[in-house]
């Protein structure tokens, strides 16, 4: 969003109309595209696939970054690329370039997958965090969650209660947790 942010005050000050209005929609991926070509909205700020066949249809800035479908799982769940989630369930987000990428997989490899979809990112996050928070003792879990909360939803306050919760519990200590004690009021 900062940098479309940055595009509109170009755009404004290109056309000498400062107090040019901007309206922010929300789009979901289903529907991005076709809001562009409609021109119900101007401009959308987002992970949208640069391809060749959209590009017949839409005009896309300089790509300023690259992304790819990746996985999301514990790291003791053992899945360590997409030939290990057959049988296994999998949440996309309706109408990407990688709910399209995974289920063409799924169907070459005949993996077996199951899917759940979900209508945007934030979504697909919060299934992610909904099956985490099933497992309140499931220590990698949690701190995964954790992970989540501060990286993706930028939420540090609601990481931390996650980590306090757990290493308060004096059943469920992880191992090779580092504690940090604090210098007690001297100092020492």
């Amino acid at each position: 969003i900062d940098l479309c942010g940055k595009i509109v005050d170009a755009v404004k000050a290109a056309l000498k109309m400062p107090d040019l209005a901007v309206t922010m929609t929300k789009v979901t991926p289903q529907v991005r595209m076709q809001m562009l070509m409609s021109g119900d909205v101007d401009m959308e700020c987002g992970s949208s696939t640069n391809g060749v066949e959209r590009q017949k249809s839409v005009a896309f800035a300089v790509t300023t970054f690259y992304t790819g479908t990746r996985l999301l799982v514990k790291p003791s769940s053992l899945i360590r690329g997409y030939k290990d989630l057959k049988g296994k369930t999998v949440v996309v987000t309706t109408g990407t370039t990688n709910e399209r990428a995974i289920k063409d997989y799924n169907l070459q490899e005949s993996l077996g997958m199951k899917f759940m979809q979900v209508k945007d990112h934030r979504e697909a996050i919060a299934a992610v965090q909904a099956e985490l928070a099933r497992f309140p003792d499931d220590h990698e879990g949690q701190m995964l969650l954790a992970a989540i909360h501060a990286e993706d939803l930028h939420d540090l306050p609601r990481a931390e209660v996650i980590i306090q919760r757990l290493c308060n519990r004096p059943t469920a200590t992880p191992p090779r947790l580092p504690v940090r004690s604090r210098p007690s009021a001297t100092g020492i």
